[in-house]
């Protein structure tokens, strides 16, 4: 990918919120950034100039940072203060060793914390310690404090999509503290909601906020912002939000006659901006699809992921499906084909890895802290060079299914699975082929197409082919 030298007149704002400012006198040579961590680039008066994603090619950013150094911003900036170098994303390079990161106990005072350091105002940052539990507290609190209407994430603001990953949290919270936090507050922020008109709006789409201050409901603006409040509410709320989905999706899709299915577009002309006035307008062919996703429609769901191999030019890169940042709305032959980096890289995804009624079981169905799942067999460590595509065990059956490969020909990696002794004898077939075999307390033996071995009472299985091997480790009394 693209590295970039330069001295900037405007701001970098990478993925973490974090903003790298204009060059200091004593940095004469400028910043050197990895074009794959900047997210926008804003000039003197704040204003969006770029969007920069890990999609584009080293001449693409090369080509759009000059011309933003062209613009004059600042009299002593030039050209030539730009240099391009080709490394390997730092994405890709920081992926190992922030997987290989232990996280920290999320029950101790200042583990979740933090840190708010104003570019423009203020002397010195405002620090915010938390722990899993105060955290909790606090936005319960809140949510208190508005009669359970919401939690504002922008002054004077609750917005519907915002305030469901924190029902999510409060019903995941009840699970290891037996509390009924969760059913408080969604029973609560029902009635807070219909002193509003309820959830939805007059057209069947999702009220998108409330202005408290001057108690003003801001009604859906469009597709995208309602599949987006329905795919969350669906954890806490599925009947609500399947019923309601019913009777709006053939409004929301089309159906081509090659099979595929794309999202139904209003009239566009030549004319038309190419940033639309609905904010979520441009990912909602991404949130109809992961909404399909969740509530089970099937037949749409795959019809808009094959739509969008075929027109949304998907690619592979360091392992993993992207689907690139294309601006235009319409290609040549007036194909849907605007994509940005959310949707290409986060939406889609969640719309094909998410399970029918995912967030609804794992808001209905949590692993609790005595869980059974947690004395069963499982992926204890998978290397980071392997794609986990099935993970499952049957208690019933007492089988683990699991299906693996590398991403990638010429890379190697290693499956660790745990608990699997102290449960009789068991054999362990790939494919269809016996490939290791052991009793209660250790592996007795493998063939030689599989490299299996015992560590710490764990079996360690090593991974190289980029085909996807099914394996079956089954224990009988």
């Amino acid at each position: 990918m693209a590295t970039s030298t330069f001295k900037p007149t405007f701001s970098l704002i990478n993925h973490s919120g974090a903003v790298a400012l204009p060059t200091a006198e004593f940095v004469p040579e400028g910043y050197t950034i990895s074009h794959t961590a900047i997210t926008f680039i804003l000039g003197p008066d704040c204003q969006v100039l770029d969007n920069l994603n890990d999609s584009l090619s080293k001449e693409e950013v090369v080509k759009r940072l000059q011309k933003l150094l062209s613009m004059n911003l600042d009299a002593k900036v030039s050209a030539p203060n730009l240099t391009v170098v080709d490394q390997e994303s730092t994405m890709a390079e920081s992926h190992g060793k922030m997987i290989s990161l232990t996280m920290p106990d999320t029950e101790s005072l200042g583990a979740l914390t933090m840190t708010y350091d104003p570019v423009l105002w203020g002397d010195g940052a405002f620090t915010f310690q938390y722990d899993q539990n105060s955290l909790n507290d606090k936005v319960y609190w809140n949510m208190v404090e508005s009669g359970f209407l919401g939690v504002a994430c922008e002054p004077h603001c609750v917005f519907q999509i915002c305030n469901h990953p924190p029902i999510l949290g409060f019903r995941l919270s009840d699970v290891l503290n037996g509390t009924t936090t969760a059913q408080e507050v969604t029973s609560g922020y029902v009635k807070a909601w219909e002193e509003f008109g309820g959830s939805l709006s007059q057209n069947g789409g999702y009220n998108t906020f409330v202005s408290t201050h001057n108690k003003v409901l801001y009604p859906s603006t469009g597709t995208g912002g309602d599949c987006w409040a329905a795919l969350l509410m669906h954890a806490w709320r599925p009947q609500f939000v399947e019923d309601n989905y019913q009777k709006k999706r053939d409004e929301m899709i089309e159906r081509l006659n090659d099979g595929t299915i794309s999202l139904k577009l209003p009239e566009i002309t030549s004319s038309a901006s190419a940033v639309p006035p609905d904010p979520f307008a441009a990912d909602a062919f991404g949130w109809v699809a992961a909404l399909a996703a969740e509530t089970g429609d099937d037949e749409v769901l795959h019809g808009m992921l094959a739509y969008a191999d075929k027109h949304f030019s998907p690619v592979i890169m360091n392992g993993g499906l992207l689907y690139p940042r294309r601006d235009d709305i319409l290609d040549e032959n007036g194909q849907y084909v605007q994509n940005t980096p959310m949707q290409g890289n986060a939406i889609l995804p969640l719309a094909r890895l998410n399970v029918s009624k995912g967030f609804q079981r794992l808001y209905e169905n949590p692993w609790g802290p005595n869980d059974r799942h947690y004395s069963e067999p499982a992926l204890d460590e998978v290397g980071e060079t392997i794609d986990v595509y099935r993970a499952v065990f049957l208690p019933k059956e007492n089988i683990l299914l699991f299906d693996v490969a590398v991403f990638e020909p010429g890379a190697h990696g290693k499956v660790e699975l745990t608990r699997v002794f102290n449960r009789g004898g068991w054999t362990l077939h790939c494919d269809t082929r016996k490939a290791a075999w052991g009793d209660s307390e250790r592996l007795l033996g493998s063939e030689s197409f599989v490299e299996a071995k015992s560590k710490n009472r764990n079996l360690v299985i090593s991974i190289s082919d980029t085909e996807v091997i099914s394996f079956q480790m089954h224990w009988f009394a």
